[in-house]
């Protein structure tokens, strides 16, 4: 039966006037044709694009991605090849759009604007957000997450498939330390397209491992020690005149007159960024013991990710039992936790950013030299980011691992860390807090434990970033006329003027450290030592992000916008000497460099928070910024 006359019998069901049937299969027999010329050219039309979309994404000659080998690789030894078959948990970060628009929005915070930004107008398109994931797809990749902001994607494959795809090897060396650990021997090479749209492949390789900056009063470890007062979680830690209580600092750093001021941490977040496990009935003894909720803490774990807690377990817990003293009535704590490799790591700041959490804090790092140039990029993106949405990064700055003793000098030289010595972070160093009873008295300056000596000495040149010139805000403050830019041929920085950290500090030393709990064996928290004084840059870049937190609750309370991005601020406040004797503790510095003790110097920052003043400082100087930003943008027209 033919076309027409099917559906002209299929018409004369409905309509009972045979003078409408046949009009109707003149039309339908008219329509039918270029129906399927319509469809015929879609169809050619389609293959034809996918042809073209194929062929672009395959011109031109691969290209070497750079800056993907670890600087391990030159100091270990061979050992043979790789299972072809062994799993890897890759990743790919990609660039922001719109470039010049990033860099206004940078330029305009930079100099103190309160603006705080959506990452819409700065993320990848999604055209090539998909082209990226559609390609490690078609080359056999699993896909296993994908972000909003699409600055990143996380896959994973087999040796063999990265070795085909991307032209690298993937051999297993020894490193001179003794461990195995896998890498690729060359740099990857991409296809032109992908090249111009990617800033990183990460997980290449596994040998680069971050470390806690927790430092533990090691008096406290012998039964005789004053530090040490019991052994069983059914016993709280009582003053001992060196070990501080939540309540002495709170009372040391003017954190008290916020709390008294209904300012408690009600209504905010903090992000925990973790690399090990904990055990959580650890954290439930401690709040037990100075009376704090611990219903609050949220935890945030990465796929895969083993959350036995570790030989790190110790920096971990202290973390968040910290946290949770220092900002009593916090919302939530949310506990990022992954694993210890470079793809996970890279993917926990992706969420974190994804996330949008005001306030984060971290007490891992790496010296900057052990780090891969394409990784440290990489973190460069998403800090920018974070800065752009207003979030506030504390890191840890100090490391015992960077600090090197210079056998000609007698001097102790310290080389940047990452990830503190990013130019969008806030680097927080360590003091020596000195009291009389619970109120201040003075902070001296205090390194990472390397030597038996408390007296913090240094060369001048030290506590320079290896990758980064000074951030604006560092140079207007006038930091780059010091001796403490003295040029070393390892530096690349712009005119051999580097980044300097850190930016602030607060209490580390564990000699006048803070009370944890903890109990992991493996961690070296034996029966009779779960009661520990600790210290380390880690735990004063908690109490800042403690203090930011409050910060941004005084604003809301004021019906103001929060801060945002706050290093510049703290800079502008400080080059003034009023604002500065009033909000900022001045370090002493007891160094041979010659440089001041006023104001900034290179082992404590800008120095340590008055909590009331600087937050109430920090607020009026936001707000004040804006309005001068809205001004220029109507005097512009915009």
């Amino acid at each position: 039966m033919s076309l027409y006359l099917l559906r002209s019998g299929l018409r004369g069901r409905r309509y009972s006037s045979s003078s409408t049937t046949q009009p109707y299969g003149r039309i339908i027999t008219i329509i039918t044709p270029l129906l399927s010329l319509t469809f015929l050219m879609y169809m050619v039309s389609f293959q034809l694009l996918h042809f073209t979309f194929v062929r672009a994404t395959n011109s031109g000659e691969p290209l070497p991605l750079t800056g993907t080998l670890t600087p391990l690789l030159s100091r270990s030894h061979f050992v043979g090849q790789a299972d072809p078959q062994q799993q890897l948990l890759l990743s790919m970060g990609l660039k922001p759009s719109n470039t010049d628009t990033v860099e206004l929005a940078l330029k305009h915070i930079s100099y103190g604007g309160n603006t705080i930004h959506s990452l819409e107008n700065f993320r990848p398109t999604q055209v090539s957000y998909a082209r990226v994931t559609h390609y490690l797809k078609d080359a056999g990749f699993t896909v296993t997450r994908t972000y909003s902001h699409r600055l990143y994607i996380n896959f994973h494959g087999t040796v063999a498939q990265v070795e085909t795809l991307f032209h690298t090897p993937i051999n297993i060396y020894r490193a001179p330390s003794g461990p195995l650990f896998y890498a690729n021997s060359q740099d990857p090479l991409l296809p032109e397209w992908l090249h111009a749209e990617v800033v990183g492949l990460y997980g290449l390789n596994n040998a680069t491992h971050w470390h806690h900056t927790i430092e533990e009063d090691q008096g406290s470890s012998s039964p005789t020690s004053p530090a040490v007062l019991l052994s069983t979680a059914r016993t709280c830690p009582r003053a001992n005149g060196r070990t501080l209580t939540p309540q002495q600092v709170a009372s040391a750093y003017g954190l008290d007159t916020l709390y008294r001021q209904h300012d408690q941490g009600e209504g905010q977040d903090i992000a925990l960024f973790e690399l090990d496990g904990i055990h959580y009935n650890d954290i439930a003894t401690y709040a037990h013991c100075f009376g704090i909720p611990t219903n609050n803490l949220i935890t945030m774990p990465s796929e895969g990710i083993n959350q036995a807690p570790g030989v790190d377990a110790r920096g971990s817990e202290s973390d968040a039992e910290l946290l949770l003293s220092a900002v009593p009535h916090l919302h939530s704590l949310e506990l990022y936790e992954t694993n210890n490799d470079e793809s996970s790591y890279l993917s926990q700041w992706a969420r974190i950013i994804e996330d949008d959490v005001p306030v984060v804090t971290t007490g891992w790092n790496i010296c900057e030299l052990q780090a891969e140039d394409q990784l440290i990029q990489q973190e460069n993106v998403f800090f920018e980011m974070a800065a752009l949405q207003g979030q506030n990064i504390f890191a840890a700055a100090g490391s015992s691992s960077c600090i090197h003793n210079n056998t000609r000098t007698g001097q102790l030289t310290m080389t940047g860390t990452d990830p503190a010595a990013q130019p969008y972070i806030i680097s927080v160093g360590g003091s020596n807090l000195i009291t009389s009873g619970t109120t201040y008295d003075k902070e001296i300056a205090w390194l990472p434990s390397t030597t038996n000596n408390k007296t913090a000495t240094v060369s001048s040149n030290s506590n320079l970033s290896s990758h980064w010139s000074p951030p604006t805000w560092q140079h207007m403050f006038g930091i780059t006329n010091q001796e403490l830019y003295a040029a070393r041929p390892i530096y690349h920085c712009l005119h051999g003027a580097c980044r300097a950290i850190p930016d602030v500090a607060f209490n580390a030393d564990p000699f006048t450290g803070y009370w944890t709990y903890c109990s992991v064996a493996v961690a070296g928290c034996t029966p009779g030592q779960q009661w520990q004084s600790v210290g380390g840059t880690s735990v004063a870049a908690l109490y800042w992000s403690a203090f930011m937190a409050l910060t941004n609750e005084l604003a809301q309370h004021q019906t103001v916008p929060r801060p945002g991005f706050v290093a510049p601020l703290l800079y502008t406040l400080a080059d003034n000497p009023v604002s500065y004797a009033h909000d900022f503790h001045d370090i002493v510095v007891n160094d041979a460099s010659g440089l001041s003790d006023i104001g900034y110097d290179h082992l404590t920052g800008l120095g340590s928070y008055r909590a009331w003043n600087l937050a109430h400082a920090l607020i009026q100087q936001a707000n004040a910024g804006s309005r001068e930003h809205n001004q220029v943008q109507l005097s512009m027209g915009h």
